[in-house]
């Protein structure tokens, strides 16, 4: 049975009231998952009583919302089944976050930095217009025609029609599973030895007595020893154990260690430049800014479990998991 305990008492208190986690977009989420999450009767009525106690006290800080979803396996209807669990992470900031996305998959090799308006995306101030409680209120409310909104809590949306999604290129398509909120935050915080590096290289080595057939590796130069390893892929492969087979599949992991090293020191330079760019205000934005985040509190299904800290790589890890 879904908890209804909290959906309840909002619902007490704004009548017909849209639930927030139903008009933010869960950026960086298939199309068509978008769909299986709305499906689904989560229980975020915590956020809304958190936010309705925000809008009613004064506040230089303003709150930033955006969605974001995280597959789990759970136990569902009396099976096991894969969920895209939604999570709406709040930024807590007196400066708005930059109005900026990096888009990075496995495919790419470049990562791309672009405005939010070049997905159709943007922060937006909530409509509070069902809110018959706040709807008289001057502290950062305004009222265009017969809406009411205010600007201290605004959410990241997405204006980019479902209807016209066919008429996009598959590459243009797919650029939105892979866009996430951009920030400093994660870079600036973590210190430069917590920052997490990635040793495993792969590739194909052309193997001289076997033209034609080349050996497939996958090596991580800080946990296979080398010469172990290129013993182990000869075996596997049933190719000849000499020192010219040997030869080859060292040069080629070799070259792609080198390769990859060669990457990480041109992401440590680059890392180095953006923090070094970042006005003291900037910096000092980024120290001050909160982020909590949060999930669904239904009885079922349960993922108390599940529930981790991690943002995405440009906020890190929130401050507070609700």
């Amino acid at each position: 049975m879904t908890s209804t305990r909290t959906n309840e008492a909002t619902a007490t208190a704004i009548p017909d009231w849209t639930p927030i986690w139903r008009r933010v977009f869960y950026v960086g989420t298939e199309w068509d998952q978008i769909g299986d999450v709305y499906r689904f009767p989560w229980d975020f009525g915590h956020l809304d009583a958190d936010v309705i106690s925000f809008l009613r006290e004064p506040s230089v800080v303003r709150w930033y919302l955006f969605g974001a979803t995280e597959p789990q396996l759970v136990h569902w209807q009396q099976r096991e089944t894969v969920l895209p669990i939604p999570t709406v992470v709040v930024v807590q900031s007196k400066s708005s976050p930059p109005p900026i996305v990096g888009i990075k998959s496995v495919q790419r090799t470049e990562e791309e930095i672009v405005p939010m308006r070049a997905v159709k995306m943007g922060f937006f101030p909530l409509d509070i217009s069902e809110w018959h409680s706040l709807s008289s209120t001057r502290s950062g409310s305004s009222t265009i025609g017969k809406q009411c909104v205010t600007d201290r809590v605004q959410l990241l949306q997405c204006e980019q029609r479902r209807s016209s999604l066919r008429s996009l290129s598959a590459e243009r398509l797919h650029r939105f599973d892979y866009v996430l909120p951009y920030s400093l935050r994660a870079e600036l915080l973590a210190p430069d030895d917590d920052q997490e590096v990635d040793s495993t290289v792969d590739g194909m080595a052309e193997i001289p007595e076997r033209p034609g057939q080349p050996i497939y590796f996958e090596f991580d130069w800080e946990m296979d020893p080398l010469e172990e390893y290129i013993s182990e892929q000869l075996s596997a492969e049933s190719v000849a154990d000499t020192d010219t087979n040997r030869a080859a599949l060292r040069r080629a992991i070799q070259e792609a260690i080198e390769l990859r090293q060669a990457a990480l020191r041109k992401e440590r330079a680059m890392r180095k430049a953006r923090l070094e760019a970042l006005t003291p205000t900037e910096r000092e934005s980024y120290r001050d800014m909160r982020i909590v985040k949060y999930y669904p509190r239904n009885d079922e299904p349960d993922i108390r479990a599940c529930k981790t800290r991690f943002v995405n790589r440009y906020y890190g890890k929130a401050n507070e998991v609700r």
